[in-house]
């Protein structure tokens, strides 16, 4: 292999974002830094940034059927710029077909690998992509990138399937293909293939890419957008890759950073999980996702919501369907419905609360081929949310305003906790109470449970508390973590510790009526603590309220004489229901709690007496033949 006189180190101070190809015309050191022009400062950055010297080996997989099993190699062979003939002649090994020498004086040699005829009857197959996964593999280390030449119609899903079926990626894999093909006079086919060749010999792009209408993008942020027209594709939430103007223009600041050195995985079988996907629309029928939930054959459910993602979280019969899934373990992750869309915190927040899976503002095929691998994985729900909120093959935009705790490859919150768990002298006891706290508290809040995890493996004590003597378990509880709350009943955390205003944990989660948490917590020895003029607040506000709800969650949960939660008049909740004409509580008073009406306020009189003044007629029949 034989090295270009450009290759060699070029200094530049250059800081231009895009960068250009240059010649070997370009001499930079020869000249002073003030007296380059902008675009000559342009045209020297893709010359810098070139990550090897020697001409590259690249393997083309076509996998569209022609006529003849080899049309496409006698066509590029014919045409001068794919194929230098008298140079190949001469220096052609393995059956290698050699460009003319480009603008950066490099060669390409490549390959080309025809797919096998039992594709040519079906315009998509999962089959397809574990094909093209293991001729991937198989030839991972034998070249230096690769193009698949693939139908338009299915690219993006193959794109995405095989961008999460390879981890640890480091060479270039680029998907293209054309409206048009290579034997009809007027094509688009010799561009693309042209312009993806020229990237796949020249650039160190170390990811899965869609190379169209000269313009490259990530495969996981891609969309097809017309059918018809030769610019077929967009990415309507991130900017290209590289764009082929009059110069090779290459976002560098785009380009997903290697990390590590870590050894390629194939995850193989990506294509093997069981995924349903359905999209709300007015005509929307709850019994159709019920349906899909009672066969309990789907390891998850992409549901297109309105706009950014909106669910209707005010059909009651919707939500019990979404928690049902939740506990036969089937994942529902909802994504946007709409060309272009943003991370919307507000929704969440609201898929947090509901057990919802949130897929940010990914691309539907992306959010396919992501739940996937995840479930490929095998992790499990906590652990899969988490990934959902990290970009993994830069398929998200991560919320900057809860951006990952990361410096350098290193976790912050493990750095941290790491360092102040091994120390013991009484300095750092003091340190360790202040901050590990707090730190445990926001991991609480948030439901960061891979955080917790890594926690438990430094043996932290969970049962620090903050300056207001909340513990995590506390902040869990009203946040509705229901997986933390587990975890922490599990690390013998004190159940009944009360914070400084003197709540339990078991109080913050009736408040929230998440009956799911209030169970496990009473199941668990949990008990009611507050102060007893609060809790009155709150008993006689459920009153108020017409919130029966409420009022059962207290009883059922350990306050069973209700009786005692009287105000300075001595009024209790039956004077209110009665005051108030609230039907259903004095009937579950009545009923089940056995609540004893016969207690008079200061006034002498009873919740009877508080009915017959305001003439509440189904209240007085219920309490005239109990005995006063």
């Amino acid at each position: 292999m034989h090295q270009s006189p450009e290759q060699k180190n070029i200094k530049t101070n250059s800081k231009c974002q895009i960068s250009f190809d240059c010649t070997e015309q370009d001499q930079v050191e020869n000249f002073p830094i003030l007296q380059l022009n902008e675009d000559f400062q342009q045209k020297t950055q893709n010359q810098k940034i070139l990550k090897k010297t020697e001409d590259k080996k690249v393997l083309i997989i076509n996998t569209i059927i022609n006529q003849k099993q080899n049309d496409l190699y006698y066509k590029m062979r014919e045409i001068f710029y794919f194929c230098d003939l008298n140079y190949t002649f001469q220096n052609n090994q393995n059956d290698f077909l050699i460009t003319p020498k480009s603008e950066y004086n490099r060669r390409i040699y490549y390959k080309i690998l025809q797919m096998q005829r039992k594709f040519e009857k079906t315009f998509f197959d999962k089959k397809l992509i574990e094909k093209l996964i293991n001729i991937l593999e198989e030839n991972y280390l034998k070249y230096d990138a690769f193009i698949i030449i693939h139908d338009t119609n299915s690219m993006t899903y193959t794109g995405n399937f095989i961008s999460f079926a390879f981890e640890n990626l480091r060479k270039p894999i680029i998907l293209t293909g054309s409206q048009v093909p290579l034997n009809i006079m007027r094509n688009d086919q010799f561009n693309n293939l042209l312009g993806a060749l020229t990237i796949a010999g020249h650039f160190f792009i170390p990811e899965v890419l869609i190379y169209f209408n000269n313009k490259l993008f990530r495969a996981n942020r891609c969309t097809k957008v017309d059918s018809q027209g030769l610019d077929s594709y967009s990415s309507p939430n991130y900017c290209p890759i590289a764009q082929l103007k009059i110069h090779i223009e290459v976002n560098w600041n785009a380009i997903l950073k290697i990390e590590g050195d870590d050894e390629l995985v194939v995850y193989k079988n990506i294509t093997k999980q069981n995924i349903e996907c359905l999209q709300l629309t007015p005509l929307f029928d709850n019994k159709m996702l019920k349906r899909i939930i009672d066969l309990n054959q789907a390891k998850g459910i992409i549901i297109e919501g309105y706009g950014p993602g909106n669910i209707p979280i005010h059909d009651q019969e919707f939500l019990d369907i979404i928690e049902q899934a939740y506990e036969k373990n089937i994942i529902i992750l909802i994504i946007f419905q709409s060309f272009s869309s943003y991370y919307s915190i507000h929704n969440s927040d609201i898929y947090d609360k509901y057990k919802l899976f949130y897929g940010g503002d990914m691309t539907f095929e992306a959010s396919l081929a992501k739940l996937a691998y995840l479930l490929t994985k095998q992790y499990n729900k906590d652990i899969i949310k988490a990934q959902f909120q990290k970009s993994l093959r830069g398929e998200i935009s991560v919320n900057k305003n809860e951006l990952k705790f990361e410096i350098n490859n290193a976790n912050l919150i493990s750095s941290i906790t790491e360092n102040i768990n091994n120390y013991n002298n009484p300095q750092f006891k003091t340190i360790k109470s202040i901050i590990l706290p707090g730190i445990a508290c926001y991991m609480a809040q948030y439901g960061l449970m891979y955080h917790l995890y890594q926690m438990k493996q430094q043996n932290i004590n969970f049962r620090f508390y903050d300056y207001y003597k909340r513990t995590a378990l506390h902040i869990s509880a009203r946040e509705q973590k229901e997986e933390v709350v587990k975890f922490l009943i599990k690390e013998n955390i004190d159940i009944n510790m009360q914070d400084e205003a003197g709540y339990s944990a078991l109080y913050e989660a009736i408040l929230t009526k998440n009956k799911r948490i209030v169970n496990f917590l009473v199941q668990n020895k949990g008990e009611i603590k507050a102060d007893k003029n609060q809790l009155t607040n709150v008993l006689f506000e459920s009153v108020i309220n017409d919130d029966l709800e409420m009022i059962k969650l207290f009883f059922h949960s350990g306050l069973k004489n209700l009786n005692i939660y009287t105000n300075v008049d001595n009024r209790n909740i039956a004077h209110i229901a009665a005051c108030e004409n609230k039907w259903e509580i004095i009937k579950f008073l009545k009923y089940v709690v056995h609540f004893d009406f016969s207690q008079k306020d200061v006034f002498n009189r009873t919740p009877l007496d508080d009915a017959i003044y305001f003439q509440n007629t189904n209240i007085i029949n219920q309490l005239k033949n109990i005995a006063q």
